[in-house]
């Protein structure tokens, strides 16, 4: 065969479609009223047809939230600025821009890159921090009560009458002027007698009770007259420590008596 033999593509796809036979099929017979078509023309549209691609939304998808992490506070990133939200304790929580950061340890050191936290850096940086500044306040009051609470403790135990407080505290401040924690101290009768009656007396008979559940004790009972002849029952306790086997008595309480007699102690 030569190539003058040969024939051209056109006229042998029209020789082809025309010397087909139906073979039968449903689907080989022409519906009536349609075009004519030809198979070469299906394949040339089939190969025309591209596969879809695949859209992405351009919607911002938001970061899970995730549980607080221990480690975060020693990573050297994120230890300056991420703590354990103050809310729920279980989130991560910026100190500067006060809002609860979500996400994994990436999402907040971009967080950490962002304008706005840094902006937030700088406002912080330049305020003069309050906790030293209270913290110093609150040891110095703390001071000055324990000292009046030494002042009221000594007045107790050596019977000092609570008048004399009046003259003590403006003569130690005049004596002792450099002193910062005694320029500060108030305390007069008033005062001596309400911390010793409403503070230190039911704390102090509390822990004697207390200590006589556990140690052998006897109790003293005896009558007693003050100076408007008001008559009161005064009880003490006398006992023995395990620990150093000494024998003590302390004041146990008073109790104010209407009748003296043996019946009306007996009341």
């Amino acid at each position: 065969m030569s190539i003058h033999d040969a024939v051209p593509v056109e006229a042998w796809e029209k020789s082809l479609v025309k010397n087909k036979k139906p073979s039968g099929d449903i689907r080989d017979q022409r519906k009536e009223g349609s075009p004519k078509t030809n198979m070469f023309d299906i394949v040339g549209e089939n190969r025309s047809k591209s596969i879809p691609l695949a859209v992405h939304s351009t919607k911002r998808v938001a970061a899970k939230r995730r549980s607080f992490v221990c480690s975060w506070e020693q990573y050297e990133k994120l230890k300056h600025f991420v703590v354990r939200s103050p809310h729920d304790g279980k989130t991560a929580w910026c100190k500067f821009c006060c809002k609860t950061l979500n996400g994994s340890k990436y999402n907040m050191i971009v967080h950490s890159q962002r304008e706005s936290h840094r902006e937030n850096v700088k406002i912080d940086g330049s305020q003069m921090p309050l906790n030293p500044l209270f913290e110093s306040t609150y040891q110095r009051r703390q001071a000055v009560s324990l000292c009046e609470l030494r002042f009221v403790a000594w007045f107790a135990a050596e019977d000092i009458p609570f008048n004399k407080a009046d003259s003590l505290t403006p003569f130690l401040k005049a004596s002792v002027p450099d002193s910062s924690i005694l320029r500060q101290v108030k305390l007069k009768r008033t005062k001596v007698k309400g911390v010793i009656h409403d503070l230190m007396a039911p704390q102090e008979r509390q822990t004697l009770a207390d200590l006589l559940t556990r140690a052998h004790y006897s109790l003293i009972v005896d009558e007693t007259t003050d100076k408007s002849s008001a008559k009161a029952l005064v009880m003490v306790a006398k006992y023995k420590l395990h620990a150093t086997l000494l024998v003590k008595e302390e004041f146990l309480g008073l109790v104010e008596v209407t009748d003296a007699s043996s019946e009306g102690q007996k009341k």
